[in-house]
């Protein structure tokens, strides 16, 4: 395994969040954006066989905070990147492989938005999926084309007053069709609250979406209306007591249960993969959505942690699609009593499964430091065509800030991109 040292200027989320897509396949390798401790988002041409860096440089100017990582999309010869917000407008970039050095400021998408998930059809068309806050927080979208975005529209509204982790993931199967998968925390009479998750699909470009039986939503439409992926709600729920336990500001604060999914990825057979994450029992699952809207679980749990009890899986993660059709998994693993956002000695393993999403193996390609956390896993987003060579692996080395008041901050990291 090599591992490539992209920065020393990272900010302390530098390759955040699962739902922006940070690497795409271009003709010298990949094209790899983090977000710097200006906060800026930087961007680098590299080869990760050989090491190179060819090129490399600013995309856009200074961001509001650590949340404005760019997401980016390739379209034909085109690499389009979104950057921002956070509670603020995105603002979208285009570079043309002809002309690698150049990001031309193609619009500003005016919404108040965080967490950009960004994917392109075939026809050309590139669909924005972000969380919009409000008297109920909601899940948004938009899409580019002939040239120009369309108005911002809510899909769902949330079921949890005040604040939200959507974990918000779109990806897009060879016909076309629009997956979108998104936490849907629930409130319970007693004022608990139940982590779940949701899928709904679009076969229209976005025009209408449906949930998993088939349902024509009507938008903007309740989280608490829409099916969740598992059944199985044991382990998922927090009792009201427990959230009071873990309000105070900071790494444990219990609003980091919401962040329970990867990115999701359509395979060749166009089933739909998630990985599903419990950050209160430190577990998480593989789902896979069968052709009569199903979803099945395989526990990725034991593999990760090599079933040592004194480990227990980090929230979200990365998927990601081998060019044989296997998945692969870029998982945190903590060595932590409960869940801990980016707690030092975090460290990354990667588990692939066989086409059928049963566990093959698992790898472990960081250490465990007890003085900071390898974390923050990106692996690229499927796109077609399927990838030719295994895909590299991007993270953060360094310590988390904190989190809210502390979101713009000068802590620098380490950020590498290693060749599995």
């Amino acid at each position: 395994m090599k591992s490539i040292l992209l920065s020393r200027n990272g900010a302390d989320r530098a390759t955040a969040y699962t739902m922006s897509n940070k690497l795409v396949a271009v003709p010298d390798g990949y094209l790899v954006t983090w977000l710097d401790s200006q906060p800026r988002n930087r961007w680098a041409i590299v080869n990760p066989v050989t090491g190179q860096i060819p090129r490399s440089g600013p995309l856009g100017g200074p961001c509001v905070d650590n949340h404005c990582g760019a997401a980016l999309v390739l379209v034909e010869d085109s690499v389009h990147g979104i950057t921002g917000g956070h509670h603020s407008p995105f603002e979208h970039y285009r570079m043309d492989l002809s002309e690698p050095e150049r990001w031309r400021h193609v619009a500003t998408v005016d919404v108040s938005g965080t967490y950009p998930s960004v994917v392109a059809d075939t026809e050309g068309r590139i669909h924005l999926a972000f969380r919009v806050p409000g008297d109920r927080w909601s899940l948004a979208c938009c899409r580019f084309e002939d040239d120009g975005w369309t108005p911002s529209r809510p899909l769902v509204v949330a079921d949890k007053p005040d604040y939200i982790y959507w974990t918000n993931g779109l990806a897009t199967g060879h016909d076309n069709t629009l997956h979108l998968v998104f936490g849907n925390t629930r409130v319970q009479p007693d004022g608990a609250l139940l982590y779940g998750a949701a899928h709904i699909v679009s076969h229209d470009a976005g025009e209408t979406w449906r949930d998993d039986e088939g349902a024509v939503l009507t938008l903007p439409c309740p989280a608490a209306a829409t099916p969740l992926l598992s059944d199985d709600c044991s382990g998922r729920v927090q009792s009201l007591s427990d959230q009071q336990e873990h309000a105070q500001p900071g790494p444990r604060n219990y609003n980091y249960q919401q962040i329970n999914l990867s990115n999701p990825v359509v395979d060749t057979e166009g089933v739909v993969h998630v990985v599903l994450h419990n950050g209160l029992a430190g577990t998480a699952d593989l789902m896979s959505r069968t052709a009569l809207g199903h979803w099945t679980a395989e526990s990725l749990t034991a593999a990760a942690t090599h079933d040592d009890p004194s480990r227990r899986i980090h929230v979200q993660s990365s998927l990601c699609l081998l060019p044989d059709g296997r998945l692969r998994v870029a998982l945190m693993v903590e060595q932590t009593e409960e869940s801990v956002w980016g707690a030092p000695g975090t460290s990354i393993v990667l588990v692939e499964t066989g086409k059928s999403g049963t566990v093959e193996n698992a790898m472990q390609v960081t250490p465990v430091d007890p003085d900071c956390a390898h974390w923050l896993p990106a692996q690229p987003h499927p796109a077609a065509p399927a990838p030719e060579h295994m895909p590299p692996l991007l993270y953060t080395r360094g310590v988390n800030a904190g989190g809210f008041d502390n979101n713009r901050n000068a802590v620098q990291t380490e950020v590498l991109l290693c060749q599995v």
